[in-house]
């Protein structure tokens, strides 16, 4: 996970969120602190692309 990690931290790209740092101590849950995304967080992002995806389809 720490090679992904390095990678996910040096990409750079207007529609990426950035990930900004990390918390893989093994006596805690994962943590992963990322740049602020307007509208939302990722999952209720891509939940609503989801929706909007499906009403097209009707």
């Amino acid at each position: 996970m720490l090679h992904e990690l390095h990678i996910l931290t040096a990409v750079s790209h207007p529609c990426l969120v950035n990930l900004l740092g990390a918390n893989l101590d093994r006596d805690q849950e994962p943590l992963f602190v990322t740049e602020f995304m307007e509208g939302g967080d990722v999952e209720t992002y891509m939940h609503k692309q989801r929706q909007a995806s499906c009403l097209g389809w009707q």
